[in-house]
Parts: structure tokens; C-alpha cells; sequence
């Protein structure tokens, strides 16, 4: 399981924001140095959130690699059934926002249905 980008960038922010507040407040500093630092701070901040987001975007890839290698591992996404995603929709399975279960699955049932209606209007030519 990874850590979610926005609360490894709220680590960074809250890690970074204590140390600009302990520079500001420790009377050290000349106000022209404590801009400085701060300002340095805040590049390795970006630099930071860069990176954690660059991290997260891979373990999401790599997530979804290994999600499709298990798939075709079980023989392909034929073993879905698409009308699953009715029922795990009425007991509440699915969050629809952000589940890709949720859109393999609607996807899959709207090919259903189109091929379902292709065979009838087949059908009614006859």
C-alpha cells in the first residue's frame, strides 16, 4: 500500500512550516538572512513535492502493471462480471469516484449492452 500524495505533501508542508516559524522566531537571524533561508526553504519544499509526487505516479503505475499482470494471470478481464458492478453498486461496494474496478466494470458492461443491441437490430432484419 503507498501513502496518498496529499498526505505525504502535508508532511513536507507541516515539516517545512516548523522550520521557517524556528527561523523566523529565533532572533538569530538578520531579517536579510532570514529572507534567504526562507527562500531556500521553499525550493527544497518544491524539490520535495516534486519528488513525492514523481514517487507517487510511479507506485500508482506500478500498481496498475501489477493489477493487469493478475488479470492476465486469471485469464483475461472475461472472468468479471460486468453485472457485478450492479449489485455491488446497490449494497454500496464501489466508490465511483475514484474506483477502477468501478469504470473497468461500467466500461465493460456498456460494450455488453452495444453488442447486445447490435445482435438484436441484427435480428429484427430478418
Amino acid at each position: 500500500m503507498f501513502t496518498s500524495l496529499s498526505a505525504r505533501y502535508k508532511e513536507i508542508d507541516e515539516y517545512w512550516d516548523r522550520e521557517n516559524q524556528y527561523i523566523k522566531d529565533s532572533g538569530i537571524y538578520t531579517p536579510e538572512e532570514v529572507e534567504q533561508i526562507l527562500a531556500n526553504h521553499e525550493e527544497i519544499r518544491r524539490n520535495q513535492r516534486e519528488e513525492a509526487s514523481a514517487k507517487f505516479n510511479e507506485e500508482v503505475q506500478r500498481f496498475r502493471d501489477e493489477r493487469a499482470q493478475h488479470i492476465l494471470d486469471m485469464g483475461g478481464v472475461g472472468y468479471i462480471d460486468p453485472d457485478d458492478l450492479e449489485f455491488d453498486e446497490d449494497m454500496g461496494g464501489y466508490d465511483s469516484d475514484d474506483s477502477y474496478d468501478y469504470e473497468m466494470l461500467r466500461a465493460m458492461r456498456e460494450e455488453r449492452d452495444a453488442y447486445d443491441d447490435f445482435i438484436a437490430s441484427l435480428d429484427m432484419m430478418d
